[in-house]
């Protein structure tokens, strides 16, 4: 509310747009409405996450041997030959000792029979993981053969529980028909509409089965004495736990770049690699060449190569098998960070430092993301991203409003106070006040009324005409020397002008200010009745009398709904009117009242009489300004005048 209880429009657009927001922010995290731009917003907030959040390390358990462009210069180009691609996870298992090798690239087309039947042996003896492609779109191809799908008993609908899986429309398969114990996993990961993948399909429908992902696929991979490293009934629940709505699960980006292992695919070859440097790892083969385009776009890196997003997903399987992560879900905390948020703005704002409360919304909302960080991943659920949409449409929403009301509030002050304030003092009130600076509020003033003497003898003996011409040079006269001192003209009554000082704008010499220009007015009247007696060269000199008195007023725009006006009413402006009545009674051109008196520094003021004022109760102390005309003494306590 504004002073005296008066509402401002800040009194009203302030709270609607807070419940905008938070209406806006039930509706988003209820999922009632789900505009893509908040989805990019979540992504964002998982990408921030991941490059902010603590690296998990180098990896124990999964090592990435990369086909680079040392080894396309040695070897040759790609496709190598099948005997080169079984001759190198030969030596990763024999000579490495690796649990198990999974090759991220497809066989589409048939090639060297005696090659391709001797990388088949090679894989049906040890446990090593072929790779797959789906189309996830309507136009799709079908390419070679699918093959890994789970047996009907494993599959997510009945075992797991895991319904509702992506369906494929087409397939970039194998050169071979799969075989019953073949392990083949698909490496279809989602890239989102910036080009970013986050996320992967743990299983993926395709002409009536379900075919798990290359990550998953390693897990599941058994020989004859070599059991799988982990059986479906303990993967499925681990895939269901973080998958989303829509089936997928996000890729855990928990490692920065040297996060695992990296062996050259030439070294390997040429047994510059160790012997057993990867014994007991999870070996994955992957292109990264950049003439092969095998590269995906991360939250940690714009060119990955695509072998580290199923590392990634492998690693972290694992590691939720051994210790599953806290499964903590806390929603409301995210509601109830925004709720703080909206209100603590709206608080702050009651002050009116808006670039106070802006810092404090970002300050919530950089806190907010700090305790993201320590939750574990979708802890926050859909929740996690509303403390910060609520800054942000704070921010987009509230300042322009702001903005926009302050420009208009402007030309509605500048139409306004244009009359009573001179254009400096007017601009002044705008940079530090605005719109508040009309509202009617309680105030310290310096009052001053000025009326030229013998003005209604005046009225009787001139032509109207000549009279207004008269009226208007003295109240340009006055007026001028009142924006002078920077007062605040009230009104005009007749040949009379009533002014303060210390409002609208704070001036504490206001007394100090009051005086002078009452000085400056008696000072300057030679040149002004020399101006008149141009005008009319038969007028008398005029004789202007003032009374000035300081003291609490209420004070701003004040009148009914029809008709307002910016003025001043209240005891002082009363007394400051019987001062300037009072001079015609004892001959004097200024009386200055007690107030003013006690708060005048720069100006001698001078007892010069009591009175008792009109409407008064007790005896005033007059004053006078020692250096001017002074009338007599005089004692007028008993009775009331003026």
């Amino acid at each position: 509310m504004g002073a005296l209880g008066a509402a401002t429009p800040r009194d009203w657009l302030r709270p609607g747009l807070f419940a905008l927001v938070l209406g806006a922010s039930a509706l988003l995290g209820s999922g009632t409405w789900s505009p893509r731009w908040f989805h990019r917003l979540e992504d964002l907030m998982a990408d921030l996450r991941w490059r902010l959040g603590p690296s998990a390390g180098q990896s124990a358990h999964v090592a990435v041997i990369e086909i680079d462009e040392a080894s396309l210069d040695v070897v040759g180009p790609w496709p190598w030959p099948r005997e080169v691609v079984a001759g190198l996870a030969g030596e990763l298992f024999t000579r490495h000792g690796a649990r198990l090798v999974a090759l991220d690239m497809v066989f589409p087309e048939p090639r060297d029979a005696a090659a391709d039947a001797a990388l088949l042996t090679l894989a049906r003896r040890h446990r090593m993981v072929f790779s797959q492609a789906f189309y996830l779109t309507p136009a799709a191809v079908r390419t070679g053969h699918p093959g890994g799908a789970l047996p009907a008993s494993a599959e997510p609908s009945t075992a797991a529980g895991l319904a509702g899986v992506p369906a494929a429309t087409g397939h970039l398969g194998n050169f071979f028909a799969a075989a019953p114990g073949d392990c083949v996993g698909h490496i279809t990961p989602q890239v989102d509409a910036d080009g970013v993948v986050r996320r992967i399909a743990p299983v993926i429908g395709y002409a009536g089965q379900q075919y798990p992902m290359l990550a998953a696929a390693a897990l599941l991979c058994a020989r004859p004495g070599l059991p799988a490293a982990l059986p479906w009934p303990a993967l499925a629940p681990l895939m269901a736990a973080a998958r989303e709505a829509d089936g997928f699960v996000p890729i855990p980006w928990r490692h920065a770049s040297a996060g695992f292992p990296v062996f050259s695919a030439v070294d390997v070859l040429a047994r510059r690699v160790p012997a057993q440097a990867l014994a007991g790892r999870y070996v994955l083969v992957g292109a990264s060449a950049l003439g092969l385009s095998d590269h995906v776009v991360s939250p940690h890196d714009p060119r990955l190569p695509g072998v580290m997003a199923h590392a990634e997903m492998l690693d972290w399987l694992l590691a939720e098998a051994v210790a599953p992560s806290p499964r903590l879900m806390l929603p409301w905390l995210g509601w109830a960070w925004t709720i703080a948020t909206v209100l603590g703005l709206a608080w702050l704002s009651r002050g009116g430092n808006l670039l106070a409360a802006y810092g404090a919304l970002t300050g919530m909302a950089g806190l907010w993301l700090l305790v993201l960080l320590g939750l574990p991943p979708g802890a926050a659920g859909r929740a996690a991203v509303l403390p910060v949409v609520a800054v942000l449409m704070l921010l987009v929403l509230q300042a322009p409003a702001e903005w926009a009301l302050a420009r208009a509030q402007a030309r509605q002050f500048q139409r306004r106070f244009r009359r009573y304030l001179p254009p400096a003092v007017m601009e002044a009130v705008l940079r530090e006040r605005g719109y508040e600076a009309m509202l009617p509020m309680r105030r310290t003033l310096t009052v001053l009324f000025a009326d030229m003497e013998g003005y209604t003898a005046l009225a009787e003996t001139m032509a109207p005409e000549r009279l207004v011409k008269v009226t208007e040079i003295v109240l340009e006269a006055l007026t001028a020397q009142i924006h002078a001192a920077g007062g605040t003209v009230d009104k005009y009554i007749g040949d009379a002008v009533m002014a303060f000082w210390n409002a609208p704008l704070d001036q504490p010499d206001h007394a100090d200010r009051g005086l002078a220009c009452a000085c400056a007015i008696l000072s300057g009247m030679p040149a002004l009745n020399a101006r008149l007696q141009a005008v009319c060269p038969w007028l008398a000199p005029v004789r202007i009398c003032i009374g000035l008195h300081s003291g609490d007023a209420v004070v701003g725009e004040i009148g009914s709904p029809l008709r307002k006006s910016y003025t001043a009413i209240g005891d002082t402006v009363n007394i400051a009117s019987r001062l300037q009545d009072l001079c015609k009674a004892v001959s004097a051109d200024l009386l200055v009242g007690e107030g003013t008196a006690a708060l005048a520094q720069r100006h001698v003021l001078e007892p010069v009489g009591r009175a008792r004022l009109r409407g008064r109760s007790r005896a005033e102390q007059i004053y006078a300004v020692r250096g001017r005309p002074c009338p007599q003494p005089f004692d007028l306590s008993e009775p009331a005048v003026a």
